[in-house]
């Protein structure tokens, strides 16, 4: 990867501000639902696509149930085109579940189907991570009580073939509690950064991962820089690197730089970036190919922002997805990755 990077406005038209708010990739799109207008002063309940290709939005059509308003919630992509809305905050902590279902017509359809699960009836959720592997989505943290205010460290799994809530049983040194911290998945493993304890009242700067062949929680240190507390920030997956964007430390101490993590070696490391980047809290962040995209969320004076900008890396390994490969494919993929995203960051 070159050593420094550079953050560009992806000039869009401006559909509104937001925060709270999440982005599903789905193929060449950006899938934006809901969040919180601090402008407005109000909980959304849209829809906003963004096509990638076109650095446009995307027409759509809406169909099935209707949405409802709520920031603070989790969507993950399965099934290919399918999108699993879970949780979040209006009038208080939502645990209702819908399924968006993306049919690529002309214009594109979007379905929103509530839909009712087994189990977990007292399951609810703002402010936590959903990460999915093979046929289950894992929800972590988050907060469940909101007078008091009180965060958990409950790890939960939801079968997407028969929509079957399971608490899930773990061994090892399983993380604290905790609220708006990042997670991913890479390979086998869930990995989780940071984060807020509510039952603590302080910042976390603490990494974990699980595995899930064992079922194992790990806490781990890695190398190279510290990484100081901080919630809020965005997470994404790249190659074999985790970024994270942004965060929090304290109200008047916010973060602005792009940390990146090599699983390989356990390395934290600054990715040296310029250019027009707007420090995101509690937005949200998207790997694309060679490229980060932010989305939202709240700027240095605490309003929300609907900028939206794009982090064109420089070379990204992809070896755990291309185990095995030869040289000649490394480099013919190296090729596709930079002709795809000349577009996306062209003048």
């Amino acid at each position: 990867m070159t050593n420094t990077s550079l953050w560009k406005e992806i000039p869009c038209f401006d559909l509104g501000d937001r925060y709270f708010h999440t982005s599903t990739l789905y193929k060449d799109y950006i899938i934006t639902h809901a969040g919180r207008s601090e402008k407005s002063d109000k909980n959304l309940k849209d829809f906003v696509i963004l096509n990638l290709k076109t650095n446009q939005y995307e027409p759509f059509k809406l169909e099935g149930d209707q949405p409802i308003q709520r920031y603070r919630h989790s969507a993950c992509l399965f099934d290919l085109n399918k999108i699993l809305i879970f949780g979040g905050f209006h009038d208080g902590i939502l645990n209702d579940t819908a399924i968006v279902t993306i049919e690529e017509t002309t214009p594109m359809t979007l379905t929103y189907k509530k839909i009712t699960t087994i189990g977990g009836e007292d399951l609810r959720r703002c402010s936590h991570t959903a990460n999915v592997y093979k046929n289950k989505m894992y929800v972590f943290g988050g907060r469940h009580h909101n007078n008091p205010v009180r965060s958990n460290n409950e790890l939960w799994s939801l079968d997407l073939e028969t929509f079957v809530w399971e608490r899930c049983e773990t061994d090892g040194d399983e993380p604290g509690s905790r609220t708006t911290h990042c997670s991913v998945v890479y390979e086998d493993e869930l990995y989780i950064c940071g984060g807020y304890s509510d039952t603590e009242e302080s910042k976390l700067d603490d990494c974990y991962f699980l595995s899930f062949e064992t079922m194992t929680w790990e806490n781990f240190e890695p190398e190279g820089i510290p990484f100081l507390s901080r919630y809020g920030a965005c997470s994404a997956v790249l190659g074999e690197t985790l970024y994270i964007v942004g965060g929090y430390y304290g109200s008047k101490d916010k973060k602005n730089e792009v940390l990146s993590y090599n699983f390989g070696e356990n390395t934290f490391n600054y990715a040296q970036s310029e250019g027009d980047y707007v420090s995101v809290r509690f937005g949200t962040v998207t790997a694309y190919k060679n490229s980060l995209i932010t989305w939202g969320g709240l700027k240095a004076n605490k309003e929300s922002t609907s900028q939206i900008t794009g982090l064109k890396l420089g070379r990204v390994s992809q070896s755990n997805v291309y185990e095995g490969e030869t040289i000649v494919f490394r480099i013919l993929w190296d090729i596709y990755s930079i002709l795809n995203n000349i577009l996306i960051f062209s003048s």
